[in-house]
């Protein structure tokens, strides 16, 4: 009976205020548990650029993991492979749609088509921006190549393995942090906790869209490597130079007829020019003279 009395009694100040005090200090423990995480994650994924083994360093698990991770390290290198390919073809715009449909058939794609069309001065010729799936780059090269003939073939390999590794570990580990961010919101009772972990939730899912961004980026270049791809017409060959005293003769005289016409063309559009300003040059001078006869005359 006495212990029913007092289990049922009514609450005093001094409880009320403990009870006040243990709500506080929960809510306090709360942020405090949010921020130490932020901290965590924050520092984490820059410490160290591979992910870290689960089992403990002494373990046969962590040990067989390490091994195999070197092991695989030479055959999962991340290369990103560009390269430019000039050809000289017969018909550069007729190229340009078998480079196309070539690039398609591969499962690749065309990402940029310049196209000029033949001209009174200017030869036909195509640029092409192709996407083309690494897997099927020399098979597809070859194929393009005899489209016409090679003048210039350039390809460039960039490893990027490190940084794709990096970018992943950074994404997994703040994926973790979000989750347990967004669990501490759930369990949140005050509108200050609320603020504070959505803050921190914000920040780093920011981040984690911003580091998904580049991950998604890596990968495209890695999947498919980019090829420029010039087409360009037979061009006018030169002619050689004089190899005799009549073939200099010749030469001089077609250099000379060269030169005399293109006098006769500036000549030709200099020529108004020069009547306007005769003209003008007249008139003035006319006035001159005038003035100074009457001034001469007056006196």
């Amino acid at each position: 009976m006495t212990c029913f009395a007092v289990q049922n009694r009514a609450r005093t100040p001094a409880d009320s205020y403990s009870y006040a005090m243990n709500r506080t200090l929960g809510g306090a423990v709360v942020v405090l548990a949010a921020l130490l995480l932020v901290g965590c994650t924050a520092s984490g994924p820059n410490s160290s650029g591979s992910a870290v083994s689960t089992g403990a360093p002494g373990s046969a698990a962590g040990k067989a993991s390490v091994v195999t991770d070197s092991q695989a390290l030479p055959s999962d290198r991340k290369v990103v492979t560009t390269g430019t390919v000039s050809l000289t073809v017969a018909d550069p715009l007729a190229a340009a749609s078998s480079a196309t449909q070539t690039v398609t058939a591969a499962g690749g794609r065309v990402d940029s088509r310049t196209e000029q069309p033949a001209t009174d001065t200017t030869h036909a010729s195509a640029t092409l921006v192709l996407r083309i799936p690494s897997a099927k780059l020399d098979a597809t090269l070859t194929t393009l190549q005899r489209l016409g003939r090679v003048d210039n073939v350039t390809l460039n390999a960039s490893d990027v393995t490190t940084q794709v590794k990096d970018i992943d570990a950074r994404i997994t580990a703040l994926q973790t942090s979000v989750d347990r961010l967004l669990g501490l919101l759930s369990k949140a009772t005050t509108v200050a906790d609320m603020i504070t972990i959505e803050s921190a939730l914000s920040e780093r899912q920011a981040e984690l869209d911003s580091l998904k961004s580049q991950q998604a980026y890596l990968n495209d270049q890695v999947s498919m490597s980019t090829i420029t791809l010039e087409l360009h017409s037979e061009g006018v060959v030169p002619a050689g130079s004089p190899d005799s005293f009549w073939g200099g003769i010749i030469a001089g005289w077609n250099a000379l007829v060269v030169a005399a016409n293109g006098f006769l063309i500036v000549l030709g559009v200099a020529l108004p020019w020069l009547v306007v300003f005769g003209l003008l040059g007249g008139l003035a001078w006319w006035i001159v003279w005038r003035s100074g006869r009457k001034r001469r005359a007056a006196a």
